[in-house]
């Protein structure tokens, strides 16, 4: 009797360390949980520039504790974005117990073009405290790169395909395109004749077809079906018919304060615009991809200040005649004359 109550005690004792045993592996796996951190977030830029296909986006953690020492990296995510755009949300797990209570650590964002280079990044420190846990950075906004225009090309084809203006840059990857405010990447695919840019499936929600054939070309949203385009007067789309460009500076020289410049193209060669004092209206043509600007304009006659009419006069002088036109890795355009003279706007 004796012995089988001990066998009885032993049993109990053994099953009860089995659950101690048990409660304690449950402990653990729930603290091992309990060390990831989640930072979440969307990647923002202020810019109206659509990604170009095959663009990557990296999402970093790192330790910025040494002022004057490389940063390691804590934790870090690849983001291929395969045609998306802004806002590009991420999720960033990172360990813990590879944190300090001491340290310093800043959440690092890039996106890098289909060639590998860098073109946006995060500018100012976005600091992180391990001891706050999870954490929403909300939108984490992006700068670009200056000289990373080779990622989206700085020349612009506009085209109208019935009462719709597109306007489409181009890569050696594929195309974006734009048209009622919104952006749509597309990758280049083979085609019998002219150039093809297509995404999703046809059929689908997202679909987006482009096919240009020289001065023409096809364009289908979805389901809908675009009248034909037609290649814009505006030569090289540079010029953007529509837009009013605002002018920032003339032959390197702020604008004075206060004052404004203006320059509009319409498709049917038209120019107008606000020339600091008076307001003018003219035409031009695009003659072997230079803006070509009508000696002729009509100017109103109001009288201002020496120095706005002085202003106004280089303007003016710097507008008409035969120019080059171009667009830097800023978007800004810019009309250079034939002397030197040289206008940007935005």
């Amino acid at each position: 009797m004796r012995t089988t109550n001990l066998l009885l005690v032993s049993a109990l004792a053994f099953a009860g360390l089995g659950a101690c045993t048990t409660y304690a592996g449950e402990q653990a796996e729930a603290s091992a949980g309990e060390t990831e951190i989640m930072l979440k977030g969307n990647l923002v830029y202020r810019e109206r520039i659509a990604l170009p296909p095959g663009s990557t986006a990296i999402v970093s953690l790192e330790d910025v504790s040494l002022a004057d020492a490389p940063s390691p990296t804590i934790a870090s995510q690849t983001i291929e974005l395969d045609g998306r755009q802004i806002p590009i949300p991420f999720m960033l797990d990172v360990d813990a117990d590879e944190l300090s209570s001491r340290g310093r650590y800043s959440l690092r964002a890039t996106i890098h073009g289909p060639d590998g280079n860098l073109a946006w990044t995060t500018d100012t420190a976005r600091l992180f405290d391990p001891a706050a846990g999870d954490r929403d950075f909300g939108d984490v906004r992006l700068v670009r790169v200056a000289g990373s225009g080779s990622s989206v090309s700085p020349d612009r084809t506009a085209f109208v395909c019935g009462t719709t203006r597109v306007a489409a840059d181009y890569s050696q990857e594929g195309a974006v395109i734009e048209l009622d405010g919104r952006e749509y990447a597309l990758s280049r695919v083979p085609s019998g004749s002219g150039t093809k840019y297509e995404r999703g499936a046809p059929g689908s929600n997202d679909y987006a077809l482009f096919w240009e054939r020289g001065d023409s070309a096809q364009l289908r949203i979805g389901a809908r079906d675009y009248p034909e385009c037609s290649r814009s007067m505006a030569g090289a789309g540079v010029l953007e018919p529509g837009r009013e460009w605002v002018v920032e500076d003339i032959d390197g020289r702020e604008i004075i304060d206060g004052s404004r410049i203006t320059i509009r193209f319409s498709d049917e060669g038209r120019i107008s615009g606000i020339a600091t004092c008076n307001n003018y209206t003219g035409t031009y043509r695009i003659e072997n991809s230079r803006l070509i600007v009508d000696d002729e304009l009509a100017v109103t006659r109001k009288m201002c200040a020496p120095a706005l009419m002085q202003q106004e006069r280089l303007f003016l002088s710097a507008l008409t005649g035969s120019s080059m036109l171009s667009r830097d890795a800023d978007r800004a355009l810019k009309i250079t004359s034939e002397n030197g003279a040289a206008l940007r706007a935005r």
